[in-house]
């Protein structure tokens, strides 16, 4: 499975792009002038308070501003729910990008319309999510994520709600302060290449490899489609359709071409033939040092119309590096 890599980070108030409804920005600006003016009258009645009082709290002011410069530059959370496991990565520095793995699908179509990732503030990052607000029936859903904590916080329609993911940061200090080295990896061609390539577990950067207990690719003649995928410690099984691949061991690169036909799928079978194919993946396996850049074209069969006879597909094309995982 591929991480999902959402879009660049908006500011908070570039939020009407993601459906934020006008009303419910309407009264929480009213209730931010509410709780101002509050706040000014109490700030006022406390003007006379002791400079020990003072003195604590610019000191906790000054440990909370030093717990969030202390955040490292890649914060892993792990959330689990009755649907699974998401884990989800943020870069905090600049919050550009985040990679979840283990996303549970729920049959939401997140490529089409994926989630989207937004910053609240120095230490929390919020992501919207369109799909499962329309399944729904919201107008938003948004989950707010405690960068400093892990602690997870859901919102419907601007609302809190009681229930929470059971969340936890997960250590990932050890693949971001190591000591960086000076790259030595020789360049390697054709047969060389195809060895370093299949010789190596592969993570996805930014990602680490013991990530709930084990997530990364491999490669090589011995799996069933040239390829194969692990994640939460777990290889992932092998499909009962007919399939087909070649590897082809190139200068620069190696390309494996892999087929999944609708033979041995009950539904689609039945409706298409067993010689449709289902899906026609290429993937272009490039090496960067001791690193490998794979850029993918791949070619579903769309199931819906499937169902009914009708042979559609679709395309897409992605692009990811990857780094050696022990």
């Amino acid at each position: 499975m591929s991480p999902i890599i959402f879009p660049k980070v908006t500011s908070f108030i570039d939020e009407k792009k993601y459906n934020f409804n006008q009303p419910s920005w309407i009264v929480a600006s009213i209730t931010l002038f509410i709780i101002f003016i509050i706040g000014s009258s109490i700030s006022s009645t406390n003007s006379n308070t002791s400079s020990t009082s003072n003195t604590s709290s610019t000191s906790n002011t000054k440990e909370i501003t030093k717990k969030a410069d202390s955040l490292p530059e890649i914060v892993t959370i792990s959330c689990t729910s009755k649907f699974g496991t998401t884990t989800t990565t943020f870069n905090t520095k600049s919050l550009s990008s985040v990679a979840v793995v283990d996303m549970p699908s729920m049959g939401l179509n997140n490529k089409k319309n994926p989630p989207r990732l937004f910053s609240l503030n120095k230490n929390t990052a919020a992501i919207s999510y369109p799909e499962q607000a329309k399944m729904f029936g919201l107008q938003t859903k948004v989950t707010e994520y405690n960068l400093l904590t892990g602690e997870q916080t859901r919102l419907e329609n601007g609302k809190v709600k009681a229930h929470k993911d059971k969340c936890k940061l997960v250590d990932s200090s050890s693949t971001q302060n190591k000591e960086v080295k000076k790259d030595t990896t020789p360049k390697y061609s054709g047969e060389k290449l195809y060895e370093f390539i299949t010789s190596k577990k592969w993570g996805s950067i930014g990602i680490p490899c013991d990530i709930n207990g084990g997530s990364w690719t491999e490669y090589g003649s011995q799996f069933q489609l040239g390829e194969k995928f692990t994640a939460g410690g777990k290889r992932t099984k092998d499909t009962s359709q007919r399939t087909w691949f070649k590897i082809f061991k190139n200068t620069d690169n190696v390309t494996i071409k892999s087929k999944i036909y609708a033979e041995g799928n009950n539904m689609l079978a039945p409706a298409v033939g067993g010689n449709t194919v289902v899906s026609d993946v290429v993937r272009v396996i490039t090496q960067e040092g001791n690193k490998i850049r794979v850029k993918s074209t791949i070619k579903m069969l769309d199931l819906m119309p499937a169902l009914n006879g009708k042979i559609k597909y679709k395309t897409t094309k992605e692009n990811s590096n990857k780094h050696i995982c022990p």
